[in-house]
């Protein structure tokens, strides 16, 4: 018995060994192809069936680390970030050298609020691949939430020189542009980013507010429209063109917008604003009360909704109401010079002309060129000659 046993390990072992290699070499192919299979539902969105599939290729074989990149992507996309990010660690632990572990990681410390950590890995993304477009892109977006914008508009041209065409990186560009007071290369960046997104219904109404500012109203409405109709239900279009209406005396259009903009997003606190201030210009102090009674609530910070509600109470014969309301909307941004103006008109109803007068001066030393300039002048004369 010992001899045929013997016997049959020296005729067969060969053939087992052989087969123990051919099953490890399949544990290993399976492996690759659960990878691939991941990666083939990553891209077609569904990335639950991502994750299992990324699961059962590491647990076949736990050496496969780049897999540990492929799953974090898929976890932050179902987001779930902490699971993400000890994937991309994982996948640093293996290969530190990894700008797209370091760029991705970057990106799930942004989503979670981690500003430091997020920075300090599109910073290592970029030191260890200088010409990596996604990581100038990220970080520069990261800047602009940040107000940093001098950075934001560096890293946002490096990754466009860099070759990511991305519409949001021209229309993002195009915010910081007009931020620093240069709507010529906003529109420049617009029409860019309109030219790879011709449905972009967002640049389309930045770009007729640059037009509404320079006072081309034309070209205003023709964005807006085009916007709207690419995007029926894009509540700023509607919303800037209503203020673009009502800006060309058509207030009945504007109000018809602003419904429209309150039928969409009952919670929108500027169409509430947009409408009352609508309302008050028609005469209608009562309604433009009830709206920016809507609006404060929503937004209880919104300076010139204030103002609004301070002139509406005015206009109802209400000066102490109108001044503490403006009162209200000067302790939260002193720059807005109609506020002071619409004060001085509630102090001198109310019988206090030295209030007045000194309301329509701070006006003449905060907007000495303003476009109420004359007319604070003339009221000024009346007052002091009283």
């Amino acid at each position: 018995m010992k001899h045929h046993t013997s016997l049959f390990f020296a005729r067969f072992a060969p053939f087992a060994l052989f087969a123990f290699l051919l099953f490890l070499s399949a544990c290993g192919q399976t492996a690759v192809s659960l990878r691939d299979e991941g990666r083939a539902a990553q891209a077609a969105g569904d990335h639950a069936a991502a994750v299992a599939a990324f699961d059962e290729a590491l647990r076949l074989d736990p050496e496969l680390t780049a897999v540990y990149l492929d799953r974090g992507t898929s976890h932050a996309a179902l987001g779930r970030y902490a699971e993400a990010v000890a994937d991309y660690e994982q996948a640093l632990a293996a290969d530190p050298a990894n700008a797209v572990a370091h760029n991705s990681l970057g990106f799930v410390r942004q989503l979670t609020g981690d500003t430091a950590g997020a920075l300090q890995a599109y910073d290592q993304a970029l030191a260890l691949d200088p010409a990596y477009a996604a990581a100038y892109a990220n970080r520069g977006l990261l800047y602009a939430q940040l107000g940093r914008t001098d950075a934001a508009l560096a890293d946002l041209s490096a990754a466009i020189d860099r070759g990511d065409t991305h519409p949001q990186l021209f229309l993002e560009r195009a915010r910081l542009y007009e931020l620093q007071g240069d709507p010529t290369a906003a529109i420049a960046d617009l029409n860019r980013a309109l030219s790879l997104d011709p449905a972009n219904a967002a640049a389309y109404t930045a770009r007729g507010n640059l037009y509404r500012l320079r006072g081309d109203a034309e070209r205003a409405l023709a964005d807006y429209n085009q916007a709207l109709a690419v995007d029926s239900v894009y509540v700023a279009a509607y919303l800037n063109r209503g203020l673009l209406f009502v800006q060309a005396g058509d207030v009945e259009a504007g109000l018809a917008d602003y419904d429209r903009v309150l039928a969409l997003d009952p919670q929108n606190a500027e169409g509430y604003a947009n409408r009352g201030t609508a309302h008050l210009r028609l005469g209608s102090a009562a309604q433009a009360i009830a709206d920016l009674d809507q609006a404060l609530a929503l937004k209880p910070d919104f300076a010139t909704a204030y103002v609004n509600r301070g002139a509406a109470h005015l206009q109802l014969g209400n000066p102490a109401q109108a001044i503490a309301d403006l009162d209200q909307a000067l302790a939260l941004d002193p720059s807005i010079g109609v506020a002071y103006v619409t004060r001085a008109q509630a102090h001198a109803a109310a019988g206090s002309p030295a209030a007045a007068i000194a309301d329509l001066q701070r006006y003449l030393t905060l907007e000495p060129d303003g476009p109420l300039r004359a007319q604070v002048e003339a009221q000024l004369e009346a007052l002091q000659g009283e």
